[in-house]
């Protein structure tokens, strides 16, 4: 057996020690990011795109066609909300509170009026954990939600769990045969399309054949059979509509039986339906995981009059891989998906353009718009930006792991992340480190990308890269250290002067040569209080394990490959029916219980938060989360996305002694949520445990105007001197710096005016001094150290 630990007091990633009892962290777009331009990025913190689809819906009721991006991709709702004033603006503001009017969304989704109101309904993916004893419903099959908003309020209430054909594929007029009917479906990784194909005035649906390569009608008689308006009565009225077989190429001219099992069809194709020539009948706009580009099928049914089964009949006679024409082409490695949405509310329709794939395609510049430069019947589309709404974001390609880190040495917090970046630049082998200087000041950053490759290690050839700083060898410099796919470890030591810009030695491959089999996300810090960093690390298997530094010298580290506790606190986030757990830890202040708060991102896109006890070998305590997102009236430990590796890290970016939560996603971009107060708190500030006021108490902070310190910025020593002789009372004065680092701590009588703090005591950079007195109160400033 292990040896139990005692922990008085664990901080990993956390900079400034201040933590509440009810402390929480809430999703904000406070901190301010630039681009290359100095431009202020709009929307910061959507957490970035992989395989966007767009949509238009009139979200908060003012007649403008808002838009909502759905990502294939963790199954994320982005609503924008647009803000333009004159026809022809693009300008949205990213609206995240609006996603609690929205229904849960998987695999894809359409927004298509079908009962005529004017208003945008809800085709999607059906949830088979809607099934019933007479309901049986699988993923294929398709969910209707109405829209049902008044006012500035959306809302959508469940029109069917579980769309079905209106009678059997009998023709007519054998409309009400006693068979079975069958449920309308679409192949998870395709996209279908409802559009009122035979211009009736009622919704139809494109689907893909269930095994892949043709395109079926299923063609709504509302209208034939005299129903009421918004009633579905599907009924499949050809296989192989417009006769096209798409694969690697789309095949016109097609006998459906005929090949029905003779194709190298597949799955992953998207389309969709518009009429580009302006003579009423709808073109095919097809992309395909196996293609790198959108093909224009158009269709011959109006000029040659063809007839299917007593009906008119699409058929397609050309086609053009080179879509939209007289532009700059999109041109992705695979699964291009086309979507005609009004972008900039002149009332035509624009093209977007972007990829259904999840993997093995572009994951930068993935969103193209094209302005429809034409007509509303005869579209003409132009290229304008292959980086629409993502130029706003923070967004680097895929799985961007973030950490705190003051690389120029100037006192204040700059941004370092990992990420694998642009998918068709690194193929997942060559990830980099990205560095995001601080512009601005502590208290209010301003983070702009200063380097795009730090340290070069995209050279290196790794895979799933996470950051973790922190002084390991105890020269008073921070290193880092590389958590790979691989389960290793790669270090970088910190060899620069005390007061220079952070420079390292050459990395050194498999660290301590421990590895964790596979997704190593490291966290360093001092575990067990012995003045040496430990290291806690997450894996793909969902588990948490415990390296102790085992040092016996004043500086250096020592290792064991083998972990002190393999399963920390018998922790393991692996959901149920996930193959993966992909933990990855931050641990921050406790109240005065000797127990500290854990926060664990996952795969399935929850951030779980545990009570840590001090035997380091029982079970933790798993809490209520401490995380509130906009949509959420509440905090809670409900997913984020439904998928997609989650590391979240603890901070200080606003420099007001409560940490704050930096969450970095799988789709290369970042999430903030401030730390804020709920009420008290019990704080650790250093290594004691003190009371703080929180907001809802009404005892004063007497030490807020007792003392004055200066210089600021110091170069030499720091002075604390009494502001007021009367009521003097003894305190304690500390300095902290921003790793965590007590520099000096001294009693200040009651008899005393004051203290001089000397040179040698301190270092360079951002200091935190702070005054205890016997009461249990506290104040901190902030001072710059030259």
């Amino acid at each position: 057996m292990r040896k139990l630990i005692l922990l008085t007091f664990v901080l990993c990633s956390v900079h400034l020690m201040s933590h509440a009892q009810n402390m929480g962290f809430v999703y904000s777009g406070d901190v301010k990011f630039l681009n290359q331009n100095n431009d202020t990025l709009q929307f910061p913190f959507t957490g970035g795109f992989t395989a966007p689809q767009f949509n238009n819906v009139d979200l908060n009721g003012d007649g403008k066609k808002d838009l909502v991006v759905f990502d294939r991709a963790g199954d994320i709702i982005h609503p924008f909300i647009y803000t333009g004033t004159a026809s022809g603006d693009v300008k949205y503001r990213y609206a995240p509170e609006m996603r609690q009017y929205l229904p849960k969304l998987t695999s894809w989704v359409q927004f298509v009026d079908f009962d005529h109101d004017g208003k945008e309904d809800i085709f999607t993916q059906a949830n088979p954990a809607d099934a019933t004893v007479d309901t049986f419903i699988i993923n294929n099959n398709i969910r209707v939600f109405r829209n049902t908003s008044t006012g500035s309020t959306p809302s959508f209430a469940l029109k069917t769990r579980k769309l079905m054909e209106g009678y059997p594929k009998a023709a007519p007029p054998n409309f009400d045969s006693d068979t079975i009917p069958n449920g309308l479906y679409c192949n998870p990784i395709d996209r279908p399309c409802f559009v009122d194909i035979d211009n009736d005035g009622d919704l139809d649906q494109l689907t893909m054949f269930i095994l892949s390569g043709y395109v079926e009608l299923w063609k709504n008689f509302q209208v034939e059979k005299g129903l009421p308006n918004g009633t579905f009565f599907f009924r499949q009225t050809d296989p192989c509509w417009g006769g096209v077989l798409i694969s690697e190429t789309v095949n016109l001219g097609i006998s459906c039986y005929k090949y029905y099992f003779k194709s190298n069809a597949h799955f992953g194709t998207t389309i969709a339906a518009i009429d580009l020539d302006g003579d009423g009948d709808k073109e095919l706009i097809s992309g395909d995981v196996a293609t790198d580009h959108l093909v224009n099928t158009k269709n011959g049914r109006i000029e040659n009059n063809w007839k299917h089964n007593g009906f008119s009949s699409d058929t397609m006679i050309s086609s053009d891989t080179i879509f939209p024409r007289n532009t700059i082409r999109p041109k992705f490695q695979s699964g291009l998906a086309a979507y005609f949405v009004d972008i900039n509310d002149d009332g035509k329709l624009d093209l977007v353009v972007s990829t259904n794939n999840l993997t093995g395609t572009r994951t930068k510049a993935q969103i193209w718009y094209y302005q429809n430069t034409g007509t509303a019947n005869v579209p003409v589309f132009t290229y304008i930006t292959n980086n629409f709404l993502s130029d706003q974001t923070i967004d680097e390609g895929g799985r961007f792991a973030p950490a705190l880190f003051d690389y120029d040495r100037d006192g204040k917090n700059d941004l370092l992340a990992g990420t694998y970046g642009n998918w068709d630049q690194s193929l997942n082998a060559k990830d980099r480190l990205v560095l995001f200087k601080n512009m601005g000041t502590n208290d209010q950053p301003v983070f702009k990308q200063t380097d795009s490759n730090y340290l070069r290690v995209d050279t290196m050839n790794l895979s799933a890269i996470k950051p973790a700083v922190g002084d390991l060898d105890r020269d008073g410099k921070p290193d880092i250290l590389l958590g790979l796919g691989n389960g290793t470890m790669v270090y970088f030591k910190n060899t620069s002067s005390a007061s220079g810009p952070s420079t390292f030695a050459a990395p050194v491959r498999d660290f301590a040569n421990i590895n964790v089999f596979s997704f190593n996300s490291p966290c360093i810090y001092d575990m067990n209080f012995d003045g040496k960093n430990d290291l806690i690390i997450g894996n793909e298997n969902g588990t948490i394990h415990y390296y102790r530094n085992k040092s016996v010298t004043p500086t250096g580290y020592t290792f064991s490959s083998v972990p002190d506790a393999d399963t920390l606190g018998q922790i393991n986030v692996t959901f149920q029916g996930f193959l993966y757990g992909n933990s990855s830890p931050a641990l921050y202040n406790v109240k005065s219980d000797s127990m500290i708060e854990m926060l664990v991102g996952t795969y399935n896109g929850r951030i779980r938060s545990y009570r840590i006890h001090v035997n380091l070998e029982s079970q933790f305590e798993e809490i209520d989360s401490v995380l509130k997102q906009p949509e959420w009236a509440t905090y809670s430990n409900a997913s984020v996305a439904s998928t997609g590796r989650f590391i979240p890290y603890v901070g200080n970016l606003t420099n007001d002694t409560i940490p704050d939560l930096l969450v970095g996603t799988n789709y290369g971009g970042l999430l903030f949520y401030k730390g804020v107060y709920r009420g008290d708190m019990t704080a650790i500030i250093g290594y004691d445990t003190v009371k703080v006021l929180g907001p809802n108490s009404a005892k004063k902070i007497t030490l807020e105007n007792a003392f004055s310190i200066y210089p600021n910025p110091a170069k030499d020593n720091i002075i604390i001197e009494r502001t007021s002789q009367k009521e003097k009372e003894k305190v304690i004065v500390e300095v902290w710096d921003l790793t965590g680092k007590r520099l000096f701590e001294q009693e200040l009588s009651e008899k005393e005016t004051g203290m001089s703090i000397p040179e040698s005591k301190l270092h360079k950079g951002l200091l935190i001094i702070r005054i205890l007195n016997t009461s249990g109160e506290q104040k901190n400033w902030k001072i710059l150290k030259h």
